[in-house]
């Protein structure tokens, strides 16, 4: 396929509203609990759907990029290998600055979550209840690790064999969702959201399959159900499973967006495609700065002196501004060394890979 080494624009635009969305979302929990304010009038209640639409992106990215790579288990090594560096290095760089955050400001995160044995768990990306974990929204790189270690290991096996694991895993899943288990072990690998990365392959099949796309049906499609489904949160009409509610809407958004920058006119953002690219530094850092700034415009009094809504929009403009620093200055360095360091012999594969995969 000519196109898979393409970069996809789109994704990286996709990518940077999912990183926008979970930051409004926390933004809108933080202020309506800590200064009982409701910014932009609540409206970002549905953001949390920015980590269904990161997790059928996942689902997305690894198999367009992957799916010739099924059938040898030193491919599972160098992917394995891959997924590490990208996700871990980073992640705890952030977590040694909460540490030291937590230490000169011990008012700041959970008890439960600077208990010896659960801050071990925090730097392994081991699953624990969110209050658990130093970083709260670590719980969703949790399943991220899962997804790719079931991943690598079906690289190692031979394609045919991958839909009949899916199936096992399903026919798991719907047991389990009948028995309710008490385990929160169980409940973590048989939870509905990994259906979303499975969502994420599955139109990833149809992309490499070259089959007849019809994207503007997609698009649009997915953009009302996603839109159905923001009424629905707002005025709390009924209660409908996340993965359907949002992960089934963003999977036919980001087939049809992907499909539409193949096969027909896109148009690029280039803001949108720096956030994209920025999108894990954003979002691993902006539930902390969020509670450092608002902490500081609350010294400085200047919520009372400008007002909440101007406050909380610099807030969350600070906040961006310094993930994209973060990015910049910690993340794009750290990966390019360790790039050099454990890719040196294979540079020039590892390069068209990345493209993708640079925010994933």
């Amino acid at each position: 396929m000519g196109f898979i080494n393409k970069k996809m624009y789109s994704l990286q635009m996709i990518r940077s509203v999912a990183a926008i969305l979970v930051l409004f979302y926390h933004t809108t929990l933080l202020f309506r609990y800590s200064f009982n304010y409701e910014y932009a009038y609540g409206i970002f209640s549905f953001g949390y759907s920015g980590v269904d639409i990161f997790f059928v992106l996942s689902g997305f990215l690894m198999y367009y990029l992957h799916h010739n790579d099924f059938g040898n288990l030193a491919n599972t090594k160098m992917f394995i290998k891959k997924r590490f560096i990208r996700i871990y290095p980073i992640y705890w760089i952030f977590l040694i600055i909460i540490l030291c955050t937590y230490f000169l400001q011990p008012t700041l995160g959970t008890e439960s979550s600077k208990v010896g044995l659960n801050i071990l768990k925090s730097f392994a990306l081991f699953p624990q209840d969110q209050e658990n974990n130093l970083l709260g929204v670590a719980w969703t790189l949790s399943y991220e690790v899962l997804f790719y270690l079931c991943f690598g290991i079906a690289i190692a096996m031979n394609k045919k064999i991958t839909p009949l694991l899916i199936g096992i895993w399903l026919t798991f899943f719907l047991f389990f969702s009948i028995l309710q288990p008490n385990s929160f072990f169980v409940k973590f690998l048989f939870s509905p959201i990994n259906i979303e990365f499975l969502l994420g392959i599955f139109i990833a099949f149809q992309i490499v399959s070259k089959k007849s796309i019809n994207f503007k049906l997609y698009y649009f499609g997915g953009a009302l159900l996603f839109s159905l489904a923001i009424l629905n949160i707002k005025f709390e009409l009924i209660e409908i499973n996340r993965v359907i509610q949002f992960g089934v809407p963003a999977s036919m958004i980001i087939f049809g967006t992907v499909s539409k920058e193949l096969y027909g006119n896109f148009t690029k953002n280039t803001m949108l495609i720096y956030l994209g690219d920025a999108s894990y530094s954003i979002y691993l850092t902006h539930y902390l700065l969020l509670s450092l700034f608002s902490k500081i415009f609350s010294f400085l009094n200047l919520f009372s002196i400008i007002g909440f809504p101007i406050s909380v929009t610099l807030i969350i403009v600070l906040t961006l501004l310094v993930g994209c620093l973060f990015h910049e200055f910690i993340e794009k360095p750290v990966l390019k060394i360790l790039s050099r360091l454990l890719f040196k012999n294979k540079v020039s594969e590892h390069k068209s890979s990345v493209v993708n995969e640079k925010s994933s």
